[in-house]
């Protein structure tokens, strides 16, 4: 093997080393532990913050259950809101830009419906181009930044679970 070859093995295996040991994983890759499965996700009817992690814990293999009894751990929706804020407008009055946001307020409550997580805030946002000639695609565009937006959404709170499972764990 040469000198060259040998190196880039080493290299390579080290990059994998570093990136497992940091704690590196694909995006949209989930890790929650099971000592907190299944999970409830306690929501108002309707909860479209609600029905994205459902979709997204399915999606990886993680169970939830309807039953609050059965739950191991409830992720309490409190509040959600999407909002629309102007940016920019032209000569006329017309909107140029706007800003999408999307702001949760969840805890997390063990089994007994007591609190582990105080209740947390969280805002996602994007800028919105409103193009003077392409009226027609504007509606449909600004419903998919909100889709893109809940999803986020979903993950960083997913992603705060799966760090207070961590913490939770090794304080055991």
């Amino acid at each position: 093997m040469s000198s060259y070859a040998r190196r880039w093995q080493f290299t390579l295996t080290l990059g994998i080393l570093l990136m497992t040991g940091c704690g590196f994983q694909l995006r949209g890759s989930l890790n929650i532990p099971t000592h907190i499965i299944p999970l409830y996700i306690q929501a108002v009817p309707g909860s479209s913050i609600a029905l994205v992690m459902q979709e997204l814990l399915t999606s990886n293999s993680i169970s939830t259950t309807i039953d609050v009894g059965k739950a191991k751990l409830i992720v309490h929706i409190i509040k959600e809101d999407h909002n629309s804020r102007v940016i920019a407008v032209n000569k006329y009055g017309k909107v140029l830009s706007s800003e999408l946001s999307y702001q949760v307020t969840f805890e997390f409550l063990d089994n007994k419906g007591s609190v582990i997580r105080e209740p947390n805030t969280i805002m996602v946002s994007r800028n919105y181009v409103n193009p003077e000639v392409e009226v027609l695609g504007k509606t449909e565009e600004a419903n998919m930044i909100r889709q893109d937006l809940e999803q986020e959404m979903a993950t960083r709170i997913l992603i705060r679970l799966r760090s207070l499972s961590y913490t939770e764990s090794s304080n055991n």
